[in-house]
Formats: structure tokens, C-alpha cells, sequence
């Protein structure tokens, strides 16, 4: 489950999700950024979480990221954040090139076309986003 940023949720309250599912919040406090700008300058993201190092550490404060650059695994490795949710460019653009020969082809698009993502942790940093 995820809050919004700055709504406090403490563990053992519940929330209904569509189709009247309950579930049990464990996160008190997060930080979600869509995109990996803060990380892309190491040092000053280091400075700046180091301050809160021991709610990070606890997981009293969950920090995650969008993006699965290589400047932003090493910060996630070490435990300066807890996921980040990567796009899949190579899949992105095979299937936009894949999708424009059908298009030349006579063929129709989906109306949807999903490449997925990739949850990446401290435990996957290594190899997360490495798979083209």
C-alpha cells in the first residue's frame, strides 16, 4: 500500500481497495519520486537522506524512485532508498519500431501496448535494469 506523500498511516489501520479488499497498512512515512532526479547527483542525495538515516535504515521512512539508471543502483544498493521502478527503454523502442513496420504493413496497432517495469531492491541493484 502506498500513501500519499505526507499522509501518516499507522500500522494496524486498514484501507479499502476496489472490490471491498482490506488492506493492512504497515507504512507510516514515504517518499515517492517519479522520476530518479534527485539521485542523479550522488553526493548531494547521500547528504540529504543522511539525515534521516536511521527512519530510512527502519523503514519508518520508505523512499522509492522511479528510474533504474546506473548512477541511482549504488544509492539503492547501500540502502539510500528501498525500490526503484524502472521502464524498460530497449523494449520501449523495439516495440515502437516493431509497431511502426506493422503500421507501414497495414496492420493496426493494439490500442495498449505494455512493456512492464522493473521493481528493483537493495538485494537486486546489481543486475536490476541490466537485461539488454
Amino acid at each position: 500500500m502506498v500513501a500519499a506523500l505526507g499522509e501518516r498511516i499507522t500500522t494496524g489501520q486498514s484501507r479499502e481497495r476496489g472490490g471491498g479488499i482490506a488492506l493492512r497498512a504497515v507504512l507510516r512515512y514515504a517518499f515517492i519520486a517519479v522520476g530518479g532526479w534527485a539521485q542523479y547527483a550522488p553526493e548531494a542525495y547521500k547528504q540529504a537522506v543522511g539525515l534521516q538515516k536511521d527512519r530510512v535504515a527502519s523503514k519508518d521512512l520508505v523512499i522509492s524512485f522511479g528510474d533504474n539508471f546506473p548512477p541511482q543502483m549504488p544509492l539503492l544498493k547501500a540502502g539510500l532508498s528501498h525500490f526503484n521502478i524502472g521502464q524498460r527503454p530497449y523494449d520501449m523502442a523495439y516495440t515502437a519500431v516493431k509497431s511502426l513496420v506493422d503500421v507501414w504493413g497495414g496492420k493496426n496497432p493494439p490500442p495498449s501496448i505494455v512493456t512492464g517495469v522493473e521493481i528493483c531492491t537493495p538485494e537486486t541493484a546489481d543486475t536490476c535494469g541490466k537485461s539488454h
